[in-house]
């Protein structure tokens, strides 16, 4: 009997991700949380017991501290000591609260509040003698877990991938470095496929938390197999490889985002300029370019859109991750031709010149980020080389072959589990 799918999968945890629809505020405005006619809890705090409370529709962290033996200016200053240290945090339906109490069942106060924050911590309020709370942000201790999947490739590697739980971080990982050739379908050959070794963290109770590196992918299509390792020469930054050792996570260049000699109307400054529609000097992050409504704007390098959309005083505008920390950001477009996910290879018409947002006329606004910081895109034009070299070359064939090992035995890889504090 033939098997269209063989899925090998070696994990000590069985990773999920929580999906929460909805978003509420630490606040509820519109209804008075801590009046005494309100409706006392349906679960009694049980002796000095933590109460583990789930937020439902509706819910504040307001109301659920007074709905449980919190007085309304306690409940006050736990937000408003939350909202100095870290802002106005929401909570998500199915997100939950874990209150501890002090003192005797029938004089009982809280002690200590904590609820998980993002995805790696929790934030935890704690009472203190003098009637005040402090805040702190606890890291997690996740769990790496290294897992390895071989499956045939019944239709595009991206869609393979995601059917078989693959977290959709890694899927777009090997798009950026592997380009469109994870789009291309099987149609009728029988020996396509794909294997897959990479890394997810988890919590303590085995829950998926967040995405780790590529270890390797390799994928047969047409024939044809295409590898991808991940290699970190200094021990902490993880890039991609041929097997060659040639980085695939950066390409060489950027290229100017306009064909033919479009003049720049606006340069990069950051000690401010004078913005014609705000009336004050303010930091430019880009350049424009003055150009006529419609003319085709393009990919300055290859990589996946990750904002295609109406922002804000941007008007239309569409982000590019390029990887390695790299980004270029088209604003105050007519029309956006790419959505989001999508990969572009360098030069895709991505859009056309317009004049959305706070503009006053057509032009093209084009910022360049290196690690979440804006530079002069008029500086970076070529970008670096990362191939692997001399001693790093020689480490990196060595892991090659560990890992072909690991691959080909009849047993599956060792899977490592680490203990990583983040």
């Amino acid at each position: 009997m033939s098997c269209a799918l063989a899925i090998v999968t070696h994990s000590y945890y069985s990773a999920y991700q929580i999906s929460y629809p909805n978003i509420f505020s630490m606040h509820d405005t519109d209804n008075d949380d801590c009046a005494e006619d309100h409706h006392q809890p349906d679960v009694e705090p049980k002796g000095l017991q933590p109460l583990v409370i789930t937020f439902q529709k509706g819910d504040s962290l307001n109301r659920i501290l007074c709905e449980n033996r919190v007085s309304a200016q306690e409940a006050d200053k736990i937000i408003k000591a939350i909202k100095r240290k870290f802002g106005n945090i929401t909570f998500q339906i199915g997100q939950e609260l874990t209150l501890e109490f002090a003192g005797s069942i029938n004089d009982i106060a809280l002690s200590k509040l904590s609820f998980r924050h993002l995805t790696d911590a929790e934030i935890v309020i704690t009472a203190q003698e003098n009637k005040q709370y402090l805040v702190e942000k606890k890291p997690f201790l996740l769990y790496k877990d290294v897992r390895f999947l071989s499956q045939k490739l019944d239709s595009s590697f991206s869609v393979s991938a995601k059917e078989s739980g693959v977290p959709s971080k890694m899927i777009r990982t090997a798009i950026l470095n592997l380009g469109n050739v994870v789009n291309i379908k099987n149609k009728n050959s029988t020996d396509d496929h794909f294997k897959f070794l990479y890394e997810v963290y988890c919590d303590k109770n085995g829950n998926f938390v967040k995405s780790g590196n590529i270890l390797y992918l390799s994928i047969r299509v047409k024939n044809k197999e295409h590898f991808l390792y991940g290699f970190a020469k200094d021990g902490k930054n993880t890039e991609y490889y041929n097997h060659q050792g040639e980085c695939t996570s950066i390409k060489s260049s950027l290229v100017r985002p306009l064909d033919g000699r479009v003049p720049i109307t606006s340069k990069f400054n950051l000690k401010g300029r004078w913005h014609p529609i705000k009336g004050y000097k303010r930091a430019h992050k880009g350049v424009d370019y003055g150009a006529c409504s419609g003319t085709p704007v393009l990919a300055a390098g290859p990589g996946v859109i990750t904002q295609a959309g109406y922002a804000g005083g941007f008007g239309n505008t569409i982000t590019i991750t390029h990887n390695s920390g790299y980004k270029t950001v088209y604003a105050h477009l007519s029309k956006i031709k790419v959505k989001r996910g999508q990969y572009v290879k360098q030069r895709h018409h991505i859009g056309n010149v317009g004049s959305t947002g706070l503009s006053t006329g057509a032009h093209l606004h084009y910022e360049v980020l290196i690690n979440n910081k804006h530079v002069n895109p008029l500086s970076v034009t070529k970008m670096p080389n990362f191939n692997l070299t001399g001693t790093d070359l020689n480490k990196f064939k060595q892991n090659i072959q560990k890992i072909k090992m690991e691959i080909k035995s009849k047993d599956a890889p060792t899977v490592y589990v680490t203990e990583r504090k983040l």
